[in-house]
Order: C-alpha cells, then sequence, then structure tokens
C-alpha cells in the first residue's frame, strides 16, 4: 500500500544551474518506492524547438560496458 503522507516528505535540493527550466515529479509503486517506468518523462531539444519522450531502461550499470572490454 502506498503511503498517504508520501508526497508531504521534504525534498533535498542542492543549487545548480539548468539550461532550461526543469520539473520533477515522481511516480511512486506500491512499495513507496519511485517507479521510473511510470514516470513518463520528457526532455526538451533547444536545437530543434522539440520535445522528445524519455523511453524505458536500456541497459545496465556498470554491467553492460564490461562486455565491450572483452
Amino acid at each position: 500500500m502506498i503511503k498517504d503522507n508520501i508526497m508531504k516528505q521534504p525534498i533535498k535540493t542542492t543549487e545548480a544551474i539548468f539550461p532550461m527550466p526543469v520539473l520533477l515529479i515522481a511516480t511512486y509503486n506500491e512499495d513507496g518506492k519511485v517507479d521510473i517506468d511510470a514516470l513518463k518523462a520528457i526532455t526538451f531539444d533547444p536545437y530543434t524547438h522539440g520535445y522528445y519522450l524519455v523511453a524505458g531502461r536500456v541497459g545496465n550499470a556498470f554491467k553492460d560496458g564490461l562486455k565491450l572490454k572483452k
């Protein structure tokens, strides 16, 4: 079950400079963890003035690159 107060938890932020405004919205699964696949994130390309969907997982960090070393 999703915690009722999960959206009221404080967000840890640090100052940073972004080229464009950034909005981060998290989508949670039943365990209360962020569900990246349900996020349906988009990104903006300032050169073509287009929005693009950021889709699904494409690999495994620290593992897929090892195949290229061999």
